[in-house]
């Protein structure tokens, strides 16, 4: 790898716009820096190139497509890569494909052979109960994930850096709702069964039932821009309410960073890793409307957490606190 002050960096993949918050600010300090995916972002977080590697006649390939679209990526990804001396992967490397036959990261000896610094950036459900791939343990530079759980499932040497939140970027909203107002209560799942959707859609019912005035938002499939708008008018965020998983993610930092009071299960795992005075409301399934309620019933309260909600992300995720310790791996 070169050994420039100033390394160049290819972030690819873009998960929850992790890769867009880390490359713009790189950018800001005057690094090179892109990010670059393999399909066209449902959320619009914002990548700079988007590869397409599907083709058009893709449907009568039959089996083989699997084949055409590897040797797709490695053609492609080869003529990129080129032009800089950090690899930053964010889920999985090039070869990170659903199909049993392939060992995934199988590719990271090549970038290696070519000089290249590998990261290896793990958001979730790429190693959460399954662990990181054999390739990735033993050919990649640094291993990073993105919550502090995540360690369990990740070799010794991984890192657990925040997630980077642009803080500036987000104007606060704080909750002050009259008490002849209706809450407004957001919730916005990428995935309804993991985020436990259910859960939170019944004891919103339930609350609406006995007479409690709640304006409720489900946001799901519109643009990032969009959505962060919508986050911006609710008094109340719901998050995760899943204990299996027990964690809050971009969607509930990005809320807090709004000002917002957010809920969300937290686990034993995470919460013994987690900065002191993280003002999560926790909540699971059996406690989440007894918590709805005692915030709905205390409406004075809504802008105190989420004055709290905003001073810790601006400790802990703020792209500009965090950047450092991105940047500092992607020297030997």
């Amino acid at each position: 790898m070169s050994h420039s002050p100033n390394p160049s960096i290819l972030h690819v993949g873009n998960t929850a716009g992790v890769a867009s918050n880390i490359s713009k600010k790189q950018r800001e300090l005057g690094m090179k820096s892109k990010v670059i995916v393999f399909r066209d972002e449902k959320y619009d977080f914002g990548a700079d190139d988007v590869i397409e590697i599907r083709p058009p006649f893709a449907g009568k390939l039959g089996k083989f497509c699997i084949v055409f679209e590897v040797f797709q990526r490695l053609r492609v990804f080869g003529e990129i890569v080129s032009g800089f001396d950090v690899i930053h992967f964010h889920f999985g490397s090039v070869l990170h494909v659903p199909n049993p036959n392939l060992l995934n990261g199988i590719d990271l000896p090549l970038w290696k052979m070519q000089g290249k610094r590998v990261i290896m950036h793990f958001h979730g459900s790429d190693i959460r109960w399954k662990g990181v791939p054999q390739f990735y343990q033993k050919f990649a530079d640094e291993i990073i994930v993105s919550t502090p759980d995540l360690i369990e499932w990740a070799p010794a040497k991984a890192t657990w850096i925040p997630l980077p939140i642009p803080v500036d970027s987000l104007e606060p909203n704080y909750p002050e709702p009259k008490e002849s107002d209706s809450i407004r209560i957001v919730h916005a799942p990428t995935n309804r069964k993991v985020k436990g959707t259910k859960f939170v859609v019944d004891a919103v019912e339930k609350l609406i039932s006995k007479g409690y005035d709640i304006d409720f938002q489900i946001v799901e499939n519109v643009p990032h821009t969009r959505a962060l708008e919508l986050y911006s008018f609710a008094d109340i965020i719901v998050d995760w309410v899943n204990p299996d998983y027990g964690l809050f993610g971009m969607f509930g930092k990005e809320a807090m960073a709004l000002g917002k009071p957010v809920i969300a299960s937290i686990s034993p795992s995470l919460e013994k890793h987690l900065p002191d005075g993280c003002p999560i409301v926790k909540a699971d399934p059996d406690s989440l409307e007894t918590e709805l309620k005692n915030l709905i019933g205390n409406k004075t309260c809504l802008k105190t957490i989420g004055q709290n909600s905003r001073r810790y992300v601006e400790r802990i995720y703020d792209v500009n606190v965090v950047i450092h310790r991105y940047n500092s791996l992607y020297y030997d």
